[in-house]
């Protein structure tokens, strides 16, 4: 979860010559990622990059680590008086909970789940980050940046606020994924999204980015380790599908109902994947889901459902009675956005929800 914009070089003569390891806005030299965990296996980590320093070289082999120049300041350990440096972990995780901390403040009513779904919600690939993202050639490669890099740096102004041309829903629900001793998966969540239908259509060809998060917690199983197995260890696991534009209600609903079958037979990820970053056969791990859509004002326009279903994990496997019938939470995040001058997405969200509207009057 580390990334750097310090790349200055120290004026004192004595480091003449020596330079910063990382490029502006690449991966600190602090970092560690998700490339060599397997990626059929293992979820995409890091979730979030933040600001951990950088590494002097003198382009020999020699390296300083912890230089005033490449680190971050800070209050001392010893004298709260005095200022120290810092880097790695210690400054990257420090930052990453001051804004969930402000996130929480902001927002009171948000569960843990909730703020835990916002930070990589509300992130964004640094410049040099998205130049790989974007150059990369096929979902593969892609994938693999994104185990590097994770869904980028969230800044304040975007965890605590929405524009006209970028609006979030969040949305915080319970049910109840799994029912009876036998554990039936009875039961989904399908929310109509208060698209502004006609400014999508009037956008016609024009794209449009549609981001959506999934976070929830598992209850993860004692006598198992880590995602080697998809069902052994979580509890349950939730996942999230769109309505594509061509279908109906009822169709969407089979749709549904088919992928989860197929899952739990191990096939997942049934959903076509050419507009979605990602795609559900990646998407698919851990209990944090996000991934962006890509396409056309009017596709999406008509695509106005979005639905959570459950699979199972080692909950239904095994059969527990104090399992069954048990209530999750989860929070589902849901940003669009577009890059058209002039377009305004919140005021008729805003408008359907009956939420109100801050009226600007020019000065005169």
């Amino acid at each position: 979860m580390r990334t750097t914009e310090l790349d200055s070089s120290p004026t004192d003569p004595s480091f003449n010559g020596w330079f910063a390891l990382a490029g502006k806005g690449r991966l600190s030299p602090h970092s560690r990622t998700s490339v060599m965990f397997g990626a059929r296996t293992w979820p995409i980590k890091p979730d979030i990059c933040m600001e951990s320093g950088n590494v002097l070289t003198d382009g020999a082999a020699d390296f300083v680590m912890d230089h005033p120049v490449a680190s971050l300041r800070t209050t001392d350990a010893r004298d709260d008086l005095a200022l120290s440096s810092t880097n790695a972990t210690s400054a990257a995780t420090a930052q990453a909970a001051r804004l969930a901390a402000m996130a929480h403040a902001y927002y009171p009513d948000y569960w843990p789940e909730t703020v835990r779904g916002l930070l990589p919600h509300q992130a964004n690939w640094t410049p040099a980050m998205r130049t790989g993202i974007d150059g990369a050639t096929s979902k593969t490669d892609r994938l693999s940046l994104l185990r590097r890099y994770g869904w980028g740096v969230p800044r304040e102004e975007n965890v605590i606020g929405s524009t006209a041309q970028a609006v979030t829903m969040v949305t915080q629900d319970t049910f109840s994924p799994f029912e009876g001793k036998d554990f039936l998966a009875r039961r989904f969540r399908l929310h109509e999204l208060p698209w502004p239908v006609e400014v999508l259509r009037g956008l016609g060809a024009a794209d449009v980015s549609l981001r959506v998060t999934l976070s929830y917690f598992i209850e993860p199983a004692a006598s198992r380790r880590g995602w080697r197995r998809r069902y052994s260890y979580p509890s349950h696991g939730l996942r999230f599908e769109l309505k594509r534009p061509t279908e109906t209600a009822e169709g969407f609903v089979g749709r549904l109902n088919y992928a989860a079958r197929r899952e739990e037979e191990g096939s997942p990820g049934q959903a076509p994947a050419d507009q979605w970053l990602v795609g559900p056969k990646q998407r698919d791990f851990g209990s944090l889901h996000q991934d962006i859509w890509e396409g056309s004002g009017a596709d999406l326009a008509e695509a106005g459902y979005l639905a959570v279903h459950p699979v199972g994990g080692w909950w239904k496997n095994n059969r527990r009675a104090a399992r069954a019938d048990r209530v999750v939470r989860y929070a589902l995040l849901v940003s669009l956005t577009t890059d058209e001058v002039g377009v305004d997405l919140y005021t008729p969200i805003a408008t359907q929800l009956e939420l109100p509207v801050e009226v600007v009057v020019p000065a005169t």
